[in-house]
């Protein structure tokens, strides 16, 4: 179950009997985003990849020569 934004309902009349529904669970914790860390790459990653880059091209380039 997730919030719906307003462009996307359709209001009408029609009532609903929601007095035997359990929400005890839906709260704003429910309903957020769960955060995640970043990790930020290290000097020797950066370079790494780089060299992977580097290294593909050059295979890139000599198999289209």
């Amino acid at each position: 179950m997730r919030r719906v934004n307003q462009a996307y309902v359709i209001g009408t009349s029609t009532k609903v009997d929601i007095s035997s529904v359990n929400v005890d669970k839906f709260d704003d914790k429910y309903f957020s985003k769960e955060s995640q860390k970043k990790t930020k790459k290290g000097e020797g990653e950066f370079f790494e990849a780089d060299k992977e880059v580097c290294l593909l091209s050059f295979v890139v380039l000599i198999i289209t020569v």
